[in-house]
């Protein structure tokens, strides 16, 4: 195991981060995926979150964990959970910043062709990389998502995909699907695609920091804007759960506090 500390950022990241990396691997060689996590006082889901990548149909990938500042005992359990795996990982250890500065470090430090998000209260399909992987190769699309279920904390089903959006039946260009999903007739969800790292770097895209409501549909439509083709795996392969206080929260502030994100990416698709 090499630990490295005190790594300099530029601009927003510029702070000092903890950084344990662990490889399984002999060779050098970059995985396919890189599956990025943030996790703030997570420890309660960890477990859960990180089984669900053990069970993983797809092998070739590995795993960013970013340890945004929690008071809990999230470290440890990070630590305990990825040691279990025959995945390379690395962990971040880092001052809160919040969801978008924890993706951004996790993007800094990916080495994969591709990458994926999930939070750490949320959990996949055993099929989920493999199906969005394949659907990527076989349509050389630049991004490639999947369907999600809504559940609480006990996995009880709230809401399917297909209640409310539908799929891609082929390949689209992305300005069709930029459209579809302004009109909500499909959604893109952070967690529910596949991106390729190499059209992030080339374009700087980052997740918006110090945005408390709509960073996600920020950085979708951004990549989307950068982007050729679309193509989507009709089948619900990620379980989102849902937790009562912060729905509630969205639904009474989100319209107010996205004003400034919807505006700022008006300046930026101008």
């Amino acid at each position: 195991m090499q630990i490295e500390s005190d790594l300099s950022r530029s601009g927003s990241l510029a702070e000092k981060e903890i950084v344990t990396r662990q490889s399984f691997s002999e060779s050098n060689t970059e995985p396919v995926i890189t599956v990025i996590i943030p996790a703030y006082n997570a420890s309660d889901h960890l477990a859960k979150c990180v089984n669900s990548l053990k069970k993983q149909q797809f092998r070739d990938f590995e795993i960013i964990a970013v340890n945004d500042g929690s008071t809990d005992n999230t470290q440890q359990v990070l630590e305990y959970q990825l040691q279990l795996l025959d995945r390379p990982y690395t962990i971040v250890t880092r001052k809160n910043g919040g969801v978008s500065a924890a993706r951004n470090s996790g993007i800094e430090h990916a080495r994969g062709k591709y990458l994926f998000f999930i939070d750490a209260d949320d959990y996949l399909s055993p099929h989920c990389l493999l199906k969005l992987y394949n659907k990527m190769v076989e349509g050389s699309s630049d991004i490639v998502f999947c369907g999600f279920v809504r559940v609480d904390k006990a996995g009880r089903l709230i809401k399917g995909y297909r209640d409310s959006y539908s799929y891609l039946e082929t390949v689209v260009e992305s300005q069709r699907a930029i459209i579809s999903f302004l009109r909500k007739e499909i959604w893109i969800s952070v967690g529910c695609a596949l991106y390729r790292k190499e059209t992030v770097d080339k374009y700087r895209l980052k997740f918006l920091e110090g945005c408390n409501y709509g960073e996600d549909q920020d950085f979708i439509i951004r990549y989307l804007s950068n982007s050729q083709c679309v193509s989507s795996v009709p089948e619900e392969l990620m379980y989102y759960v849902s937790h009562p206080a912060s729905a509630t929260n969205q639904s009474t502030m989100g319209r107010f506090l996205g004003v400034d994100m919807w505006r700022d990416l008006g300046d930026y698709l101008k």
